[in-house]
């Protein structure tokens, strides 16, 4: 990365109070939003069962 890049970078993460903005965490508020997105696919009739979304990823990206 050149130096521009990184500077832009760290620019990037400071805007998000320094968290990485690509971690592989699975926090409540992704919970929330993949349980509605979900939710909206089994009314549509694209899922035919509702899925428990903790169950879609592997142990210890839980963030909670």
């Amino acid at each position: 990365m050149t130096e521009h890049g990184l500077q832009t970078w760290e620019e990037q993460r400071a805007k998000l109070g320094g968290r990485e903005p690509f971690a592989y965490v699975f926090t409540e508020e992704e919970e929330h939003i993949l349980k509605t997105f979900m939710h909206y696919q089994f009314e549509s009739g694209l899922l035919l069962g509702q899925i428990a979304g903790r169950g879609l990823f592997a142990d210890g990206v839980h963030a909670f």
